[in-house]
Order: C-alpha cells, then sequence, then structure tokens
C-alpha cells in the first residue's frame, strides 16, 4: 500500500509508543453521515438529485493531548437501487484523517467545540444492470481525495460518553472517474471514457457520532 496512506495511521499511534501516554486520552466513535443537496464526496448514491441522503456509516479512533487532536476513520457502504430502467449497486471505501484542535471556551458550559481539516482517500464502483430492451450493463469506478473543513460539537451524555455533531464546509474534491459499457456494437476502445473532476463545495454533509472515552 502506499506510503501517503500509511502515514496518518502512524501518526495516530504514534503516542502508544511515548513516555506521556498518561496525558493523552484515546476515543472511538461511530458515525452516521447524511448529504444535503446530492453532495458527491462519498457517494454517487442515489444518482439522481435529491435533497436529503444518509450515506455510509464508519469506525474512527482518536487521540488527543491538550487541546490538539487526531482522528483515523475508516468507512465502508455497499447498497441497492432499483430504478425503471435499470438496477444500480454501489460499493465504496474511505479512509479519512482529520487534525483539529478544542476551543477552550464551552458553548452553554457543556458542549465541546474543536475545528480543524480533513483529508479523505476514497474509492467507489457502482454497476448499472438494465432492465429493458436495448440497453447494456455498464460498470462505474471513482478514485480520488477530498479535503474539508470540518467543525464538531460534541455533547456529553455520560462521564465518558458523548454525542458527536459536525458538519463539513469548505471542501474540495479531486476525482479520476471511469466507465466502461458492455456494448458489443462498439469497438473496445470507444467502450471506455475517463475524465478528471475537481469539485469545489459540492460536499454538504451533516454527520452524527456517538463516542466513548477510552
Amino acid at each position: 500500500m502506499k506510503s501517503y496512506v500509511w502515514l496518518p495511521f502512524l501518526f495516530l499511534i504514534s503516542p502508544l509508543f511515548g513516555q506521556d501516554m498518561p496525558a493523552r486520552t484515546y476515543e472511538a466513535r461511530v458515525y452516521g453521515s447524511a448529504y444535503v443537496l446530492n453532495s458527491r464526496w462519498h457517494t454517487y448514491w442515489p444518482r439522481l438529485p435529491k435533497g436529503f441522503d444518509v450515506g455510509p456509516f464508519s469506525l474512527a479512533l482518536s487521540t488527543s493531548k491538550g487541546a490538539k487532536v487526531q482522528e483515523l476513520e475508516l468507512g465502508y457502504y455497499g447498497g441497492e437501487n432499483d430504478l425503471p430502467e435499470y438496477t444500480q449497486q454501489l460499493r465504496q471505501v474511505h479512509l479519512r484523517y482529520e487534525y483539529g484542535v478544542y476551543i477552550q471556551r464551552k458553548i452553554l458550559k457543556e458542549v465541546r467545540l474543536r475545528v480543524g481539516g480533513a483529508w479523505q482517500v476514497f474509492y467507489q464502483h457502482r454497476e448499472e444492470m438494465p432492465t429493458t430492451i436495448g440497453r447494456f450493463r455498464s460498470d462505474w469506478n471513482r478514485v480520488g481525495l477530498g479535503m474539508d473543513f470540518v467543525s464538531h460539537f460534541e455533547v456529553p451524555l455520560r462521564p465518558r460518553l458523548f454525542l458527536d455533531l459536525s458538519v463539513g464546509l469548505l471542501n474540495l474534491t479531486y476525482a479520476l472517474n471511469r466507465s466502461y459499457y458492455h456494448n458489443p456494437g462498439l469497438p473496445e476502445q470507444q467502450r471506455t471514457l475517463s475524465h478528471y473532476e475537481i469539485d469545489y463545495l459540492g460536499l454538504r454533509q451533516l454527520r452524527l457520532g456517538l463516542g466513548y472515552r477510552l
């Protein structure tokens, strides 16, 4: 695996081997995502524009010392969508690294505010199977990097348990899209289409997480 994928993970676990472990805290989170106005960073799903979409669930581990915090997240999503002319099947995986700081002053004396930047590598595969005569199967692949400015609002529920509401803003996405049409009537070189995509402010994401302080 490429070194840039492992580097955030090494940064995250490196405190385990230090001498200042008592001053450091660790937290585990489960995130659920929602997308507003058909955002495109994580998913093609659904393909048609929609006002509110539900995205993948993911697991994250974070470590903090003082006000600084690092978080590594891994997420997977798979699903199926039945449309009038074809059926879609989607698979996607993402690896996300976030670095941020906690604001010293709490909101309403209870809510912790955290701000920072996130970098995400993602891969998506979509397969479309026709249900009508005259159409052919197609495969779509998308791989890319997303960058985002994120704010977190952490609401305590128990001494160690808390809710984490995060909002993604000011995002930028680079992606390579490749499609292949299984149409025997086309020459092989015409069945494949590839193009790059740069999307600014394409992600409008709300995420609700459940966290536990280890």
